[in-house]
């Protein structure tokens, strides 16, 4: 009885029963579908709470969902029709590139499928095309063709990418389209593009397989396909979605000890918005018999086994008791003594025998057990009930609203007798209000995302800025997070046109320095790769052994990072901005290099500077002041005092007039090309005291926090 007591060790931690209740096996409490809200929501929650108007409200979005700033004409209509005005262009941003990157964002947080892309620079394609989920047609390895694993020409590498980002791309389709969430899970079908398509050796956009990748067009498209199972007998095999997709089921993989029971608490956990080890007592292992099947029998472990064991045996197809059951699995001659091990734990049909563990089925105990004519599509079975379920509208709601708001939910605080745990279990409940109506709101909309999405954007959650010190009740609403560091990465590109990355002049320059060479173009981006800054910055990269929960509160290491990337970015974006047409600049369209600070903000021939600085605090911060106010006026102060000094070192030979690189622009960053008549001298110091401005805004704690 080995397999049984570390299946124990494992599972029962997690049983979801009161430890005073004594319940018969399969007796056990359905997951809850709604959280109990707890004290009802303070009266009046939002009374004297000041709520970003149109502007700031579209502002925080477009950040947060388009990874930009908003346009002048986005502007221009919430000015005029405040937020009645925002629905359209929500829906427009919803529409852009970045969008659909923050909604993988998001959801890979969940998912943690994200994690086989993690160390996917060199090639290592035998973490996810894993041979055990694959029949054996499929030669991941390319034949002898060494090019098919290896960078730079390595196929083998975008193969990873095109494995990982399956689950992905079924809730980015979704959100795209506006239709049901529940196709992320009841699709027919796998998601391929030509890498993929090629692994699994199947036609891609009417190209037979096998056709060069050069000769199709897009070939990072995603299409829908009916692909190779390795359950398949003599039909198609199942489909379900994200469920039966190389990245979820390799990410939590069964074992001769599990029988898929991991899958199972992350089904629950992810698509049922119920964490089945966290609703968990203690148990008495002392009291447990291991000589009878626990896990099926003892009253200790059924409450969670009854919940967890018939979703583990829907995924019997993917289990080698499954896909295997014919041709290795076999029943125990008559006197075999290894009954405990695996190769004799599946029965005819294909899974352990239902008085050793709750049979498969869709929910807790024999009460939803899946019918034997049902069983070679048990997973298809399950979506289908799943997604039926009020708590698989809840767990939607949850990850988007977690995903927005920048931060997990709210819990209930531990000691309900501390000073402000009142207050705090109001703010809690208000949260749990909050959600079970945007629930409603999905259901009645049919799962379909964008409405849901819309009204997060809208909520006076998402839109609190200030409110009087100590509203405990208010905990959890409106910003002070810190800004996830793809969304800061694209936030400073969209805002100074350079993003803060290692370029190609940094490359050449840096004898020894190996790219990581990634195929997608980012190895060198400090903000969005593990190798560089990401998971310092507070990302995460979901491996199993990596770093799954985002930082949220910045901390002196964050800190230390901002700061390095606010120098760098000023540094490179300044000269390049004031080389250009005054059109295409993005930080300094109003002033030319010779504009010179005097000192004196009152004197009406720095009106244009004055006015420039309103433009640039605007465009990074957000903030629309007029020109006396106090903070332009500082902002002023800073500019003439840096020209003043940078002079003076100028003066004393401590600084010179040229600029270094890449301060300098006379060339392109990335291409190490000449850029002819870029500025690469700063006799009157102008250029370099633009640039302190611009770090200056760049490390404001409202560049880089939630506003």
């Amino acid at each position: 009885m080995r397999s049984s007591c570390l299946v124990l060790l494992f599972a029962c931690h997690g049983a979801a029963v009161d430890p005073s209740v004594d319940l018969p096996p399969g007796d056990t409490p359905d997951p809850p579908t709604d959280t109990p809200p707890g004290d009802p929501p303070a009266a009046g929650m939002w009374d004297g709470v000041e709520l970003w108007d149109g502007y700031g409200t579209l502002r925080k979005a477009a950040i947060q969902l388009a990874g930009r700033p908003p346009t002048d004409a986005e502007i221009a209509a919430v000015d005029a029709g405040g937020l009645e005005a925002l629905d359209p262009l929500l829906d427009g941003m919803m529409d852009e590139p970045a969008f659909e990157e923050r909604v993988r964002e998001i959801w890979g947080d969940v998912l943690l499928t994200d994690g086989f892309r993690a160390n996917n620079a060199l090639g290592s394609a035998a973490r996810i095309a894993d041979g055990a989920l694959h029949p054996a047609g499929v030669d991941w390895w390319g034949g002898d063709d060494w090019a098919w694993r290896t960078w730079p020409r390595g196929e083998g590498i975008r193969l990873v990418e095109a494995l990982a980002r399956e689950p992905l791309e079924f809730v980015v389709r979704a959100v795209r389209d506006d239709a049901s969430m529940a196709t992320i899970l009841t699709a027919d079908h796998r998601l391929v593009n030509a890498w993929s398509a090629r692994f699994f050796g199947v036609p891609y956009k009417g190209f037979p397989a096998g056709t060069p990748f050069s000769q199709i067009p897009d070939p990072l498209d995603w299409e829908e396909a009916r692909v190779p199972l390795v359950n398949e007998d003599d039909g198609d095999g199942e489909y379900a979605g994200i469920l039966t997709t190389s990245a979820w089921l390799l990410r939590y993989p069964s074992s001769p000890t599990n029988f898929n029971r991991k899958r199972a608490r992350f089904t629950y956990k992810v698509f049922l918005d119920f964490d089945i080890m966290k609703a968990a007592p203690r148990i008495d292992a002392a009291a447990v018999d291991l000589s009878a099947w626990p896990t099926r029998n003892n009253p200790q472990c059924t409450g969670c086994h009854a919940q967890i064991d018939p979703l583990a045996g829907a995924y019997a197809n993917w289990d080698e008791c499954g896909w295997d059951a014919r041709t290795f699995y076999r029943q125990p001659a008559p006197g075999d003594v290894r009954g405990d091990d695996k190769s004799y734990a599946c029965d005819a049909q294909g899974w352990v025998d239902p008085t050793h563990m709750f049979p498969p089925g869709v929910g807790p105990g024999e009460a939803a057990e899946i019918a034997p004519a049902d069983l070679p599509r048990s997973l298809e079975v399950l979506t289908a009930d799943i997604v039926g379920q009020r708590a698989f509208a809840r767990s939607v709601v949850t990850i988007f609203w977690t995903g927005l708001m920048s931060r997990p939910l709210l819990s209930t605080p531990p000691d309900p007798e501390a000073e402000g745990a009142d207050a705090l279990g109001q703010a809690r409940a208000a949260e749990q209000a909050e959600l079970s109506r945007l629930t409603d709101l999905l259901e009645a909309d049919g799962l379909r995302p964008r409405r849901l999405i819309r009204e997060i954007v809208r909520s006076p959650w998402f839109r609190a800025r200030a409110a009087a010190p100590g509203r405990l009740e208010l905990t959890g609403a409106g910003g002070g997070q810190l800004v996830p560091p793809e969304v800061l990465d694209r936030k400073v590109q969209a805002i100074t046109g350079v993003r803060w990355q290692r370029h190609g002049w940094a490359v050449a320059r840096d004898e020894g320095y190996q790219s990581l060479g990634r195929w997608d173009g980012t190895e060198d981006a400090f903000l969005v790769q593990r190798e560089e800054l990401k998971t310092l910055y507070g990302g995460v990269d979901g491996t199993t052994d990596g770093v799954k929960v985002r930082q949220r509160l910045p901390g002196t290491l964050t800190a230390a990072i901002v700061e390095r990337m606010a120098l760098a970015v000023s540094c490179e974006a300044v000269a390049r901005d004031l080389s250009s047409p005054p059109d295409l600049r993005r930080l300094l369209p109003l002033v030319e290099a010779e504009d010179v600070p005097t000192g004196d903000a009152a004197d009406s021939g720095q009106a244009v500077i004055l006015e420039q600085l309103r433009a640039l605090r605007a465009r990074v911060l957000g903030e629309r002041l007029p020109a006396d106010d106090a903070e332009i006026v500082a902002m002023y102060e800073l500019l003439s005092e840096v020209r003043a000094a940078g002079l003076a070192d100028i003066a004393r030979g401590a600084a010179s007039v040229a600029l270094d690189r890449p301060c300098a622009a006379d060339l392109d960053l990335g291409t190490v090309t000449p850029t002819p008549g870029g500025i690469v001298a700063d006799p009157q110091f102008t250029v370099r005291a633009w640039q302190a401005v611009v770090a200056f805004l760049l490390m404001d704690p409202d560049f880089v926090l939630e506003p």
